[in-house]
């Protein structure tokens, strides 16, 4: 999981860089894969993961904010969320033995 959240916005921004580069050589992308890593809440509940999920939600904005600022309608984002999704999806309940 990634708890640097610039990594996104500044990452759209280099991207953005590449896609001209390979644009003035004649291609052509589509497609901006953002990656993964999206923290979520776990079942349970801390006051630190409420604080992890609101930055998250801040960078949530810078993020869509570069988006608009470096991309056309033209280009197609995709991520891969897992993690936000699965992160509280279980809990492990256990005996020990000693």
């Amino acid at each position: 999981m990634c708890e640097d959240f610039s990594a996104w916005p500044d990452t759209v921004e280099y991207c953005s860089e590449i896609m001209d580069m390979m644009c003035s050589i004649g291609f052509d992308p589509t497609i901006l894969d953002i990656g993964g890593g999206f923290p979520g809440l776990s079942s349970i509940i801390t006051d630190a993961e409420i604080k992890l999920q609101e930055r998250f939600e801040r960078m949530c904005t810078n993020l869509n904010s570069a988006l608009n600022t470096y991309y056309s309608d033209k280009i197609t984002v995709i991520s891969e969320p897992g993690t936000y999704f699965v992160h509280g999806a279980y809990i492990l309940a256990t005996e020990v033995f000693h």
